[in-house]
């Protein structure tokens, strides 16, 4: 039921960026996030887990009986035991029930985005679903929640003025890298091949930048960079030491745990005198790829996602009338999931029903009165038969009738209860 959904979170409104990384799940070369997150659903035994991990959010959805407080301890136990993170100052943002549906749908919605009012989230948080699903986290549970955050993030964007000229973190970022004068016969280095980095590639793309090399771990990835910067040069991520990284721009964006980019490695590169020609840094990982004593070693202009957060302020002052809007409609969409799960519980509750009333109306006619009926004559026996396949088909119906009157009733009922709280308000 609806107080089964559980949310642990933290976002960039909660803590400083760089603090996420101690919420996200542990992966190491030798254990993929998968299994961490198959592992973690296994200790804490619920049902089915969603994970969302963003440049600015980290999201836990759970299926569970499990009081909300029970699975925040059992998780920061987890990562505890998991990694070597000092969790004692550990706290998320805790939601269940209706608390938890709504948030995910504003989260869906990009209510809670940095950017609000961007539509990145909801390709994130449609991959982070499919991903999810793919490796036996999810079930039917959070499906159907999924689903309904998509509609709902819909009906957000089309009824609302909430997405008009909106900008991504990735454009806020290009647009401050573009003003520390980056020229198109400047060389290039792009750390990460992922969707983020690939957005990057865009700007770069449309600015005609000619000299680029990009390092990741996966071919894959390289590949789809390749599409749309034919002429970069790709280089597998344990090669960034054998290279010369003193360009005029660093762009980073990983999924490591740890800095990519450290003095030790700026130091074996082939980069004698290490950074002294790089003009800017752009950093898109949380945690942080680019080493802090880079940036203090060579007095280097970086810009962070830490640093967008005046220029997302400003959005949202923007945008403030169109929140309240949205607001209302994901109150209704709410609304219209509570409604959603009732019925589907009343439905699975009488599914069994007919098979039940016709296994015995059979037992009746095939054993505890078959007897008595054979020795009916044809034309009594036939129109017993038919009585009784009557009988059961009205015991059938019945129920299932009155459930949905119930139901009709209840309904009628908590929707006068939420057009009364309106009214007060």
């Amino acid at each position: 039921m609806i107080d089964n959904y559980k949310i642990l979170t933290l976002t960039f409104s909660d803590a400083r960026l760089e603090e996420l990384k101690d919420y996200l799940i542990p992966s190491e070369e030798e254990v993929s996030e998968s299994q961490q997150l198959n592992a973690l659903k296994e200790a804490l035994a619920v049902e089915e887990l969603f994970y969302l991990q963003t440049c600015n959010r980290v999201l836990y959805l759970f299926y569970s009986s499990t009081p909300v407080s029970e699975l925040h301890e059992g998780l920061v136990q987890y990562i505890q035991k998991n990694s070597d993170r000092n969790t004692d100052q550990l706290r998320l943002n805790t939601y269940s029930g209706e608390d938890a549906i709504r948030h995910f749908f504003e989260v869906g919605a990009s209510l809670k985005s940095m950017v609000i009012g961007e539509q990145e989230i909801l390709r994130q948080v449609r991959e982070a679903y499919e991903q999810s699903r793919a490796i036996g986290l999810s079930g039917d549970q959070i499906r159907i929640l999924f689903q309904s955050a998509l509609h709902a993030a819909k009906t957000v964007h089309h009824k609302t003025r909430i997405s008009e000229k909106t900008v991504s973190v990735v454009s806020l970022a290009m647009k401050k890298l573009r003003r520390l004068g980056i020229h198109p016969k400047d060389e290039v280095i792009l750390i990460g091949a992922g969707e983020t980095i690939r957005k990057v590639a865009l700007f770069l793309r449309e600015w005609g930048m000619e000299k680029i090399r990009v390092f990741n771990r996966s071919k894959k990835n390289l590949e789809l960079i390749k599409e749309i910067l034919p002429s970069a040069e790709l280089y597998f991520l344990d090669q960034l030491a054998e290279q010369n990284l003193n360009v005029p721009y660093i762009i980073s964006c990983t999924g490591h745990d740890d800095y990519v980019l450290t003095p030790e490695l700026i130091d074996q590169s082939r980069a004698t005198s290490g950074l002294t020609n790089t003009r800017g840094i752009l950093d898109l990982a949380i945690p942080r790829d680019v080493h802090p004593a880079i940036v203090t070693a060579y007095g280097l202009k970086v810009i962070e996602v830490e640093s967008l957060r005046m220029v997302a302020e400003k959005n949202k002052a923007f945008r403030i009338k169109e929140v309240i809007a949205a607001q209302k409609l994901i109150n209704g969409e709410v609304d219209a999931f509570r409604e959603k799960i009732h019925r589907r519980f009343i439905e699975r509750a009488f599914r069994e029903i007919p098979s039940e009333i016709y296994a015995v109306r059979d037992k009746a006619v095939n054993e505890v009165y078959r007897d008595r009926i054979d020795q009916l004559d044809p034309e009594a026996k036939k129109l017993m038969v038919e009585l009784v396949d009557y009988m059961a088909r009205k015991c059938v119906s019945i129920p299932m009738k009155t459930a949905r009157k119930q139901y009709s009733a209840i309904r009628n009922e908590l929707r006068k209860g939420a057009h009364a709280g309106q009214q007060k308000e």
